[in-house]
């Protein structure tokens, strides 16, 4: 697979630009990131101190959330319901597993079933401490547990709607729709987004307007299913 590292959308393999950015796709989004990293870490200097063309109403200003936006832009990636709530139930647990399996580790310490050889005046305050955290823990673990329950629900939905689209788009949209506009002197490349376009125009005017990252993943899918596969 290919990414766009401007909107860090996906690609089928065979496609070089992203439709929507124009931006030259990537093997790997962390390689990349890396790499514009060190690349920050050099320029940044040179942009605060004025060095480089272009930069210095920011280097006078040191306004470096700015400077730092130049450098790159962050655009966030569509995850799916089900994928939030399994990350979050899955943080939830690990959350509560740590705190309560650490409290019941403290408590054998503060008895002396365990012993750490501590010196009795820091001892306490190091018990308070790990006592607080460990509380914290919990906490947030209960939080998140109750989110995941609410993402549960939500998760439910959307992949009730995309089995809906799914279902419909099979029924009732031929291949001759989705190439509508294809001719046989374009680009493999311009075609994918062709098609692309085509079958989200063809949902939006089904089930209205979509989120527009969800909408992309759907109308990639189908597209995997109905004209790659």
């Amino acid at each position: 697979m290919a990414w766009c590292p401007k909107c860090r959308n996906e690609y089928v393999n065979g496609i070089t630009f992203c439709k929507d950015c124009s931006e030259t796709l990537v093997d790997s989004l962390e390689e990349y990131d890396k790499i514009l990293m060190e690349e920050k870490a050099t320029l940044e200097p040179q942009i605060i101190a004025g060095e480089i063309p272009g930069f210095e109403e920011e280097a006078e200003d040191k306004n470096y959330e700015e400077i730092t936006s130049k450098l790159t832009k962050v655009s966030t990636v569509y995850v799916k319901k089900e994928d939030k709530y399994k990350d979050t139930l899955s943080s939830a647990y690990t959350l509560l597993i740590v705190g309560f399996g650490g409290l019941a580790v403290l408590l054998l310490v503060i008895t002396d079933i365990i012993n750490l050889n501590l010196a009795s005046p820091g001892k306490y305050v190091t018990y308070s401490g790990m006592a607080i955290l460990l509380f914290v823990f919990i906490i947030i673990g209960f939080n998140s547990l109750k989110s995941s329950k609410r993402l549960a629900k939500e998760a439910e939905s959307e992949n009730q709607l995309t089995e809906d689209i799914f279902n419909w788009f099979d029924k009732n949209i031929s291949l001759d729709l989705i190439d509508n506009g294809i001719t046989d002197d374009m680009q493999e490349e311009v075609k994918y987004f062709k098609r692309i376009d085509n079958i989200k125009e063809i949902i939006q005017k089904a089930y209205g307007e979509l989120n527009e990252n969800y909408l992309d993943k759907i109308a990639d899918d189908i597209f995997q299913e109905k004209i790659h596969s």
